[in-house]
């Protein structure tokens, strides 16, 4: 749906990019520091179905103010890769980190 399918303006439908900006910001700042307190598995368990959840929302939305609140809620539990990465490399082996994985190919 586009923004004359909703029936807004231009100016009104970059409400729902800035609401977006918004929430990621607000992830960044909260629920990343919060997860070195938590158990990753837990915290990307929640933040999946709620990301789920507000897909659904935005994809349902019939007004601009709930495709606002769902590309929020979505922004904000989209922060899952920069909760999961440092995680990752910290497995590694040393000298291993950052390194490409190759997979060993008979000849």
């Amino acid at each position: 749906m586009n923004r004359t399918g909703l029936g807004v303006s231009s100016a009104a439908a970059g409400i729902v990019a800035t609401a977006g900006q918004i929430g990621y910001a607000l992830g960044i700042v909260v629920i990343v520091p919060f997860a070195d307190r938590a158990r990753l598995r837990r915290i990307s368990s929640v933040l999946l179905a709620i990301t789920a959840l507000a897909l659904l929302a935005g994809a349902l939305a019939s007004s601009i103010a709930v495709l606002s609140t769902a590309t929020f809620v979505l922004s904000v539990t989209t922060v899952l890769p920069q909760l999961i990465m440092p995680t990752v490399s910290s497995m590694a082996a040393r000298g291993q980190a950052g390194r490409a994985w190759e997979p060993s190919v008979p000849a």
